[in-house]
């Protein structure tokens, strides 16, 4: 996995890479997510549900664990723990792009704004721009 983070004046760009792909990548638009957050607010994680604003409910692509990274799938959502030992504090309700091809989930892009957190939780696996 890898994150690249941006950040331009009030607005954070986050693309999460689960996995490389050479075949067509399709993305499903304004997806339902919560951005998951300990009590030092730390970035620890993120849940995808199978539902969105353009397209109503979908079923979200399969995901598979990720080296060190938890993944966990419900029959609603996806959740990804960047820090399984942290227990969640808060949540923030967001819109994500999430991006597949017809075998796995492949990426989840965020455009976020006003995004302020400790991304130490994060940072061995991101590229700051």
């Amino acid at each position: 996995m890898k994150i690249t983070f941006e950040k331009l004046s009030n607005f954070s760009l986050i693309y999460i890479k689960l996995k490389e792909s050479n075949v067509k990548v399709k993305t499903i638009q304004d997806t339902l997510c919560e951005l998951l957050f300990d009590k030092d607010n730390k970035w620890i994680g993120i849940n995808i549900f199978n539902e969105s604003k353009c397209c109503d409910e979908f079923i979200l692509p399969k995901v598979k664990r990720i080296g060190n990274i938890n993944v966990q799938r419900t029959d609603e959502m996806v959740t990804i723990l960047f820090n399984e030992m942290t227990n969640t504090y808060s949540k923030r309700e967001e819109l994500c792009n999430v991006d597949y091809n017809e075998n796995e989930f492949l990426g989840i892009e965020l455009i976020l704004k006003g995004f302020n957190c400790n991304t130490e939780v994060i940072e061995t696996f991101t590229i700051f721009r």
